[in-house]
């Protein structure tokens, strides 16, 4: 995470090492405080929160930050086919979790020999448990949800932005573009790159 006033000279990086749990706005318009530290794993910044084995703080400027690069799968039609959406939603996904950024987001559900992976584009809003252990099925957007997300982000947000996940008895939340469904046999640092 980053506080980014002006993009040519981000500063006030926010390390998450480990992330369990994430609530929050994508562009939260907040100024780094070591306040929002809590404890060693949880910052917190108005309703958002983010709960990691370790948050740190580093002092340093875009210019002078090294960005770790992960290379994506460039997909072809014979290694990556898209299904329609009533079939993927039988499916329990988890948050593959090294994709959350650049307002991209991928969740995919293991399936013996092949996944299921599920591309989300324009993210402005994200609630989710990470690891691949938690699961959690796509379920109907109902209108309690719409009013939720709508006081959650400060703004009307509409129907079709909001996805819900069932993950055992909580309702989670992704608002942006579903992007589409998509049947492969990528390995686990393998990724369709849907731009």
């Amino acid at each position: 995470m980053c506080e980014h006033p002006d993009p040519q000279t981000w500063a006030d990086y926010v390390l998450c090492f480990n992330v369990k749990d994430i609530d929050l706005v994508a562009y939260s318009d907040y100024k780094f405080d070591a306040k929002m530290i809590k404890e060693k794993g949880l910052i917190e910044f108005g309703e958002n929160r983010v709960e990691a084995d370790a948050i740190v703080p580093v002092d340093i400027t875009k210019h002078t930050m090294s960005y770790p690069r992960y290379e994506m799968y460039k997909c072809h039609k014979a290694d990556c086919v898209r299904i329609d959406a009533e079939e993927g939603r039988n499916y329990k996904f988890s948050l593959w979790n090294y994709l959350i950024g650049m307002g991209e987001t991928c969740f995919r559900a293991k399936n013996g020999e092949y996944n299921i992976d599920l591309y989300f584009i324009g993210v402005e809003y994200i609630n989710m448990p990470l690891g691949r252990d938690k699961t959690g099925v796509l379920v109907n957007t109902e209108d309690k949800d719409v009013a939720y997300i709508s006081k959650r982000m400060g703004k009307e947000v509409p129907k079709d932005k909001i996805h819900v996940f069932c993950f055992e008895d909580s309702r989670r939340y992704i608002v942006g573009t579903r992007a589409g469904f998509y049947k492969n046999t990528f390995v686990d640092y393998e990724l369709y790159d849907g731009r």
